[in-house]
């Protein structure tokens, strides 16, 4: 935010009825971030950022981008940190405000390349998560929040031991999978009411 300039990523396109590209952000914390990016044909009315959940890639919602941008958005959808084609240890991470700090440097990129466009943070699950936070504590300047089944909080009576250890390990041996999570149990898309 201190007046640093946010360069354009490298992007490939490909040939479909929209313009679907593949970028690759700069880095931060000198690793590679992977986002991609819906176009409408023609100027986009707005702008979605959507952040997908643990152990999923922003590849999960390419119909619900293509839909969104078919509706006139353009709608950019990363690879957070450890997911998908980003760099880093899969779905591991030393400080969550990493995942906070990149999307809002999305967020940035955003504002340079569509300026005057309403903006959208869309969050599921996890994304849910980090979209809320940086809505609640960053107080980023968007124009609408949509939370798809946030992941909030656990209460504390489900699994009080397996919380405890869970604090404990991410200090200790912060690569230690305690919950595995299979692609399979994942939703496989989101269903859009039509837009009015």
């Amino acid at each position: 935010r201190s007046g640093r300039t946010i360069p354009r990523g490298q992007c490939h396109g490909r040939n479909t009825m929209l313009d679907y590209q593949e970028c690759d952000s700069e880095r931060l914390d000198r690793q590679r971030r992977f986002y991609r990016l819906w176009l409408p044909d023609g100027p986009p009315q707005g702008v979605v950022v959507f952040v997908h959940g643990l152990g999923e890639h922003g590849g999960r919602y390419a119909a619900v981008a293509a839909e969104l941008a078919s509706s006139g958005l353009a709608v950019y959808v990363p690879d957070l940190v450890g997911h998908g084609r980003s760099d880093g240890p899969r779905a591991s991470l030393r400080r969550f405000d990493l995942y906070l700090d990149e999307v809002e440097h999305l967020l940035d990129h955003t504002r340079v390349e569509h300026p005057q466009r309403p903006l959208f943070l869309i969050g599921q699950s996890m994304g849910g998560a980090v979209a809320g936070l940086l809505s609640e504590r960053r107080r980023v300047p968007i124009d609408g929040l949509v939370l798809a089944a946030p992941a909030a909080k656990i209460p504390e009576d489900i699994f009080p031991w397996l919380r405890r250890l869970a604090g404990a390990a991410s200090a200790l041996v912060p690569w230690l999978r305690l919950v595995r999570i299979g692609g399979k149990r994942i939703a496989k898309r989101l269903v859009l009411a039509p837009m009015t």
